[in-house]
This record gives C-alpha cells, sequence and structure tokens, in this order.
C-alpha cells in the first residue's frame, strides 16, 4: 500500500521541480546554502562612480562552516555585459559579511557590489560556484 503513496509524493515533486515560479528576485537554493535577495541600493565607488550594492540573505546549509564569497556565484550584467565588482571608499557591512564564515543552519545579509555603466537595467544571475550544472536564477532591476 505503501508504494502508490510514494509514487503519487515523487509525481508530485517532480512536478513542483519542473514548473518554478519565477517571482521576478533571486530566491536561489543550492546543496549547501540559499540565498535570498533583500534590497539593493545605489551608490558611488572610490572613484565617484555609479555602482550598485545588491544585498541577499545567505545561509548556509552545508555541513561545516561557510562564507558567501566561497559559495555563491552572482554575476550582473548591463547592456549585455558583465558588470566588474566596485570597491567603496565607505565600509558597509553587507560587503564586510561576504567573507564572515557561518556556521550550518545560520543566516546572515550579505552584499555585493557592481561597477554601473550608466543607468540602464541589470540583470543578475546567481548560481552553485562548486556546481557544474546550469542552474541559475535570475533577477532585473531597474535602475533610478
Amino acid at each position: 500500500e505503501e508504494k502508490p503513496n510514494n509514487e503519487a509524493e515523487q509525481n508530485e515533486e517532480q512536478q513542483k521541480e519542473e514548473t518554478p515560479t519565477d517571482d521576478g528576485i533571486i530566491d536561489f537554493e543550492a546543496d549547501s546554502f540559499k540565498i535570498t535577495y533583500t534590497k539593493h541600493e545605489i551608490t558611488e565607488d572610490y572613484e565617484g562612480n555609479p555602482c550598485l550594492i545588491y544585498y541577499f540573505n545567505y545561509t548556509n546549509n552545508g555541513e561545516e562552516a561557510s562564507n558567501a564569497m566561497v559559495d555563491t556565484y552572482i554575476q550582473c550584467f548591463q547592456n549585455g555585459i558583465e558588470c566588474e565588482s566596485a570597491f567603496l571608499t565607505d565600509d558597509n557591512e553587507g560587503i564586510n559579511n561576504c567573507m564572515k564564515d557561518i556556521q550550518p543552519g545560520t543566516t546572515l545579509e550579505v552584499a555585493y557590489a557592481y561597477e554601473l555603466s550608466d543607468m540602464s537595467e541589470v540583470t543578475l544571475e546567481a548560481s552553485d560556484y562548486a556546481s557544474f550544472d546550469d542552474e541559475k536564477d535570475v533577477q532585473k532591476i531597474t535602475l533610478e
């Protein structure tokens, strides 16, 4: 009697996996971590050029302490071209948190900063740094 239930459950799980709903933000889960967009801001880098600071919650779902910089890979594109990392003059807690190791089951808000070439829309793509599959989550941000 258990087997039909398991098959039904497996079919339900497969259907869920095959049709993920795109919520318009990065909400990405890999084997060892989960990241979820929280906010963004436009500021200036150390040279006075515009940059985007992209904030997200990083949850360590792995077996040992790790950090966002090791696990996550978030690319930012503008006009089809990858944006370089931006360096800020001011101290930013989110950016500082990228390198902080956190224990399994812990969540920390972290941030990455990207140089902007203009104020056109940006596309962010998140994936698992250590994985070879093509799974990713995409978010578009209209800059103002």
